[in-house]
């Protein structure tokens, strides 16, 4: 889900009246791109990606906004998290290269989830021909609801019972889900930033950030000088609420909700 830059207009208007609605929408913007930069607080998990016998180099890509960083890497999002680099260009070190294939790797985009079966279905590929077996651990990434691992308990041609006593599918509604389905590969989080023709931002920064994110904007309108709403002392006082803001959000990255940045190496020569 995201927030139009037009709603979060409303937020700033008053305090620098006179101001262009599309001054305070750019505004706005590089003040969220700059907290997402400093305070790391956006995060996703990218789709699983198929490990191939003796490459160590991997292509990371968003359709949500610009990576930043990598937040963990792990295979199968199971054991510990790994080392790896990442360079300018977008991909991914390991530390080592791979000595075998992932063990299953399939990129579906009919899936059905039944929570009251405990079932993930696919009439696009037989699952049983594919390689699956009672007792695998899947990684499934890319839907809705299911972007977790399962414990595989049954298999049929078109149909995947998992095992319910350790967890159940959720129902994802009528749509069929674009998913991968993938064991042994490898699982990516990483930090985004909005990209600069954004024209929404993503909704944990309007729940969880706004008033720094407004701040910031405001910080940034205000100390523009020769404008009718211009207020250097003013412009202070924001641009401190602002970087305290980023101060807390980097908090919460590092310590709070579990999500603090780990195992991840920085080559020297890249430049992240």
């Amino acid at each position: 889900m995201t927030i139009a830059l037009s709603t979060w207009v409303n937020r700033v208007a008053p305090d620098v009246p006179g101001c262009p609605a599309p001054l305070i929408e750019r505004e706005i913007l590089e003040a969220a791109r700059e907290f997402c930069r400093d305070a790391r607080v956006w995060s996703e998990q990218l789709a699983a990606i198929k490990i191939l016998t003796g490459v160590d180099r991997y292509a990371l890509a968003s359709l949500n906004g610009r990576i930043l960083g990598v937040k963990r890497a792990r295979i199968d999002d199971t054991g510990a998290d790994l080392v790896v680099d990442l360079d300018e260009d977008g991909y991914l070190w390991l530390a080592h290269k791979p000595a075998e294939d992932s063990d299953l790797y399939l990129s579906l985009t009919d899936l059905t989830f039944n929570s009251a079966a405990g079932t993930i279905a696919s009439a696009a590929t037989d699952f049983a021909d594919a390689g699956v077996e009672a007792g695998d651990e899947i990684c499934i990434t890319g839907t809705s609801y299911n972007n977790r691992t399962f414990t595989v308990e049954s298999v049929a041609t078109t149909t995947i019972t998992v095992d319910t006593d350790e967890d159940t599918v959720t129902d994802e509604g009528a749509g069929d889900a674009s998913a991968t389905i993938c064991i042994g590969g490898l699982v990516v989080w990483v930090y985004l930033q909005p990209e600069k023709t954004a024209t929404a931002l993503p909704d944990i920064l309007w729940h969880d950030y706004e008033d720094a994110i407004s701040s910031g904007a405001r910080w940034r309108l205000l100390r523009l000088p020769g404008r009718a709403w211009s207020n250097p002392e003013l412009a202070g006082y924001y641009q401190r609420e602002f970087e305290l803001g980023k101060s807390r959000g980097l908090g919460v990255t590092r310590h709070g909700r579990g999500t603090r940045e780990a195992r991840i190496r920085v080559n020297r020569r890249f430049v992240v």
